[in-house]
Parts: structure tokens; C-alpha cells; sequence
């Protein structure tokens, strides 16, 4: 929206065209505008437009969803290759593990794995016999 504002005022347009030219155009994730969810029909612009596009039509939330899970679930497949995200092993009762220090943030404090409270939380116990728990409770 602040983009579209500076653009209309650097090119000394009108920021209610510029706001209809933005609700009226259809989003890259959903294939459908703004304007046209609530609406259920697109806006007419000063753009030439077929008078039946202008006709509402009720819009299938059920393939806006699907459409919408599809393209999160692309986006995190493109996030996990560009970043190297891998699905990690999970860890055994009694595996031996490193804890972050916070005060010297770094993977130091040693300690074993007593309980596996999800398929990523685990309760381990310190060397000194405290036991961290997902929560940091001790």
C-alpha cells in the first residue's frame, strides 16, 4: 500500500485509480482479486473489459483453499531446498545431546535424552542431574 501510494504521488496520478488498478487485479496465490472475494464479481476499471466479467459469480472457496495450500506448500518446498532444510532422525532414550548455552551461545552443555514428549520435544537431563523440559522449565 505505501508503494502504491508513493507511486501515485511521484507520478502525480490518482490514488483512487491506483487503488481500484490493485483491488481489481488478481493475486499470484489465490488467481483471484481482492475486490472479488467479497464481492463475488471483478470491479470495472478504466481498463476495457467483457461486459460477463463484470456479472456476478459466486466464488468456489473450496478451490480457493485448495489453490492457496498448494502454493504454501510450494513456497515451502522452495524455502527447504534453497536453505537445505533436511527431516532429522529422531533421537532415542538415552541418546547423548548437546544443550545452547545461553550465556555463551554456543551447543555446550552436554546432556542425555530421558523422555521424548512429541516427535521434536524431548526432557533431558544435565550433568548436574537438572532436567530441561520443551518448555524450559527445569
Amino acid at each position: 500500500m505505501k508503494r502504491l501510494l508513493m507511486k501515485a504521488q511521484e507520478s502525480r496520478g490518482d490514488f483512487c485509480l491506483a487503488l481500484l488498478a490493485y483491488r481489481a487485479t488478481p493475486q499470484a496465490t489465490t488467481g483471484i482479486s481482492p475486490a472479488q472475494l467479497p464481492m463475488c464479481r471483478c470491479l470495472h476499471t478504466t481498463l476495457p473489459s467483457l461486459s460477463f466479467r463484470l456479472q456476478p459469480e459466486l466464488v468456489q472457496r473450496d478451490h480457493f483453499a485448495v489453490r492457496e495450500q498448494h502454493q504454501k506448500n510450494k513456497q515451502a518446498e522452495n524455502y527447504n531446498a534453497r536453505h537445505g532444510v533436511r527431516p532429522l532422525k529422531p533421537l532415542q532414550v538415552g541418546n547423548q545431546v548437546l544443550v545452547w548455552d545461553l550465556n555463551i551461545r554456543q551447543w555446550q552443555i552436554p546432556a542425555v535424552v530421558i523422555k521424548m514428549v512429541n516427535s521434536r520435544s524431548y526432557v533431558v537431563q544435565l550433568d548436574g542431574g537438572a532436567t530441561k523440559s520443551p518448555s524450559g522449565q527445569e
